[in-house]
């Protein structure tokens, strides 16, 4: 640093968050087991039709999809099921989660100026920041499907001023902006 003629400042600031409040959901769930075989399945559902006006389920469960099957079998990371079984009996709402939205922000802030001679000043600022975000439940009502936002912004800027005469002052500008949102 040279003594009178050069300034810096610099910070740094974090936050992360955890919310239960932004990924919470009702459903009404079909009444499954932990057995989620096409017999099973077959037993427990023949004859019912679909909520949404679907066909009804054979009573020898030829109509199941291989691919609902599927679903209806997947698993998470953690053990559970992507489409749980429901946590009561009864009609209407049988399923109730709340799943914790995840917030991470990291911003520095940067400025350098030095005063090159009695008639020039060069200044540097910058701004870097990163948000990455996860979303337990955006668009779909069942945990699982959740959704990774990663946001950054570059902000850089350089500008010198040169003093001519007292009637003649420049000033140059330049700078750089870059903002990237990946979800």
């Amino acid at each position: 640093m040279i003594k009178n003629q050069t300034f810096f400042f610099f910070s740094s600031h974090g936050t992360q968050q955890r919310n239960g409040l932004s990924g919470s959901s009702s459903l009404k769930l079909p009444k499954l087991t932990a057995d989620r075989s096409r017999a099973a399945l077959e037993r427990r559902f023949a004859g019912v039709r679909g909520t949404r006006g679907g066909p009804a389920i054979l009573a020898d469960g030829s109509n199941i999809k291989p691919v609902a099957l599927a679903l209806l079998n997947y698993k998470l990371g953690n053990g559970e099921y992507v489409i749980p079984m429901p946590q009561c009996d009864g009609a209407g709402v049988n399923y109730t989660v709340s799943t914790p939205a995840r917030c991470k922000k990291n911003q520095y802030i940067s400025n350098a100026e030095h005063q090159v001679s009695s008639l020039n000043r060069l200044s540097f600022k910058s701004t870097i920041s990163a948000q990455p975000a996860f979303q337990p439940l955006p668009a779909a009502a069942l945990t699982g499907f959740g959704i990774t936002q990663d946001f950054k912004s570059r902000i850089l800027s350089l500008k010198d001023t040169h003093v001519f005469t007292p009637q003649l002052v420049n000033e140059a500008r330049m700078g750089f902006t870059r903002l990237v949102g990946v979800v």
